[in-house]
């Protein structure tokens, strides 16, 4: 498995400012599991669902996983 993928989304800037503190949240599980997840967390308006990445397999067969990575103001 190619790992280079969540590297690179984990250390990616995107949007965000250099001020506040970046907090990355990590949904692993079946896919109907974490696409449930991140729409619940969309209906709950913690994040857009278009903010988490592409789903990417997951270290446990049959698992994908998908990250989001949010800004935390101080």
């Amino acid at each position: 498995m190619n790992y280079n993928n969540l590297r690179g989304l984990l250390s990616k800037e995107d949007h965000l400012s250099s001020e506040g503190e970046k907090i990355r949240l990590l949904a692993i599980g079946s896919r109907e599991g974490v696409i449930e997840t991140i729409h619940t967390l969309h209906s709950l308006g913690y994040a857009e669902a278009g903010m988490w990445s592409p789903l990417l397999p997951a270290p446990t067969d049959g698992e994908v996983m998908s990250i989001l990575t949010k800004q935390r103001f101080l």
